[in-house]
């Protein structure tokens, strides 16, 4: 099962920044957060490749471009997930908080 979303550059980027801070986080012993580490290193190379792309071909015209990314069912929750976990620890008033929260919204709406 897919998912399939669309993302502004600003969305991407602040994922793919996000996805960084769990390479920071100690590797544990716990079945579950194995789990869950395992695929945010996916993601990871997933969402810093499509950052790649995005720098590549943004320009002034492509402000409000979306960009599509297709996710498994698995990373989709588990992207999800890291946003919960990660959400409260972002100044609300960055727009990066805004733009995981809307991604977040999204990802749920298409999990459940």
């Amino acid at each position: 099962m897919k998912v399939e979303s669309k993302q502004t550059a600003d969305q991407i980027f602040a994922v793919a920044k996000l996805l960084e801070q769990v390479y920071e986080t100690y590797p544990s012993n716990n079945p579950n957060e194995k789990l869950v580490r395992s695929i945010s290193f996916d993601l990871s190379d997933k969402f810093t490749s499509k950052q790649r792309t995005v720098y590549k071909s943004n320009n002034l015209f492509d402000v409000k471009k979306k960009y599509k990314i297709t996710l498994k069912y698995h990373e989709a929750f588990t992207l999800h997930a890291i946003i919960q976990y990660f959400l409260p620890s972002i100044p609300k008033n960055e727009k990066a908080y805004n733009d995981l929260l809307q991604l977040s919204n999204k990802l749920h709406q298409q999990i459940i």
